[in-house]
C-alpha cells in the first residue's frame, strides 16, 4: 500500500495534480453599430445579440432578420428585469423615427400588464424568457407610406419563460414578427 501511494505522489509530481477546476468562459457582449445592447443582458439575449452582430459580419440577412426576432423577444418579454411599464427592451429594433409609436402601442397592448402582475403575483413572478425557437423566416413584402413596398420577413417563434406562478395561458408564448428592409437596415415593423 504504501508503494503505491509513493507511485500516485511521484505521478502527480510528474504529471501535475491539478484537478480540471476551469471556470467557464463568460459570454460578453458583442456590439455592432446598427443595434444598441438588449436592455435585458443574460446569457439567452447576449447569444442572440452576438449571433446578430455575427450575421451583421458576415452580411447574412436571413440570420440577421432571424437574431433581430429573438433577441428582440427575448428583452422585450422578458419584463423580470424592468422596473416598470416604462421600461421595456427591444425599442432598437424599430425605426427610429417610429419607436415612440412602437413604445406607446406595446406599453398599451403588453406592458401595460407590469403594475397588475407585480399587485398580483409579486416580482418574483414577472416573466422572464428563458428559450427562443425560430422558424425559418418567410420572405414578404411590407407597405410603407414613406418607403412604399419594402422587402420584409414574417418570422415564427415560440417563446418559453421561467416557471412562476402566473399561468403560462397568461404569456405570449407564439407570436409572428414582421421585419422590413429599410435602407438603413432591417427594423421591426409588426408583431402579430
Amino acid at each position: 500500500m504504501r508503494k503505491l501511494l509513493y507511485v500516485l505522489f511521484i505521478l502527480c509530481l510528474l504529471v501535475g495534480c491539478s484537478s480540471n477546476t476551469e471556470e467557464p468562459e463568460e459570454l460578453v457582449l458583442r456590439e455592432n453599430e446598427l443595434y444598441s445592447a438588449p436592455i435585458t443582458q443574460n446569457e439567452l439575449t447576449i447569444t442572440h445579440y452576438n449571433a446578430l452582430t455575427d450575421a451583421i459580419t458576415n452580411n447574412d440577412e436571413m440570420e440577421i432578420v432571424k437574431n433581430i426576432a429573438k433577441t428582440f423577444a427575448a428583452d422585450f418579454f422578458t419584463f423580470k428585469t424592468k422596473t416598470g411599464e416604462d421600461h421595456m427592451g427591444g425599442m432598437t429594433y424599430f425605426l427610429q423615427e417610429k419607436r415612440m409609436s412602437a413604445k406607446a402601442y406595446l406599453k398599451f397592448y403588453y406592458y401595460k400588464n407590469y403594475t397588475p402582475i407585480v399587485n398580483q403575483y409579486g416580482e418574483e413572478a414577472l416573466p422572464e424568457v428563458i428559450e427562443i425557437i425560430a422558424v425559418d423566416p418567410i420572405a414578404t413584402t411590407f407597405e410603407e407610406n414613406d418607403y412604399g413596398t419594402l422587402e420584409a420577413y414574417d418570422v415564427r417563434l415560440d417563446i418559453s419563460y421561467a416557471e412562476t406562478t402566473i399561468p403560462t395561458s397568461a404569456l405570449k408564448t407564439e407570436t409572428v414578427i414582421t421585419i422590413a428592409k429599410y435602407p438603413e437596415g432591417f427594423f421591426i415593423v409588426e408583431i402579430k
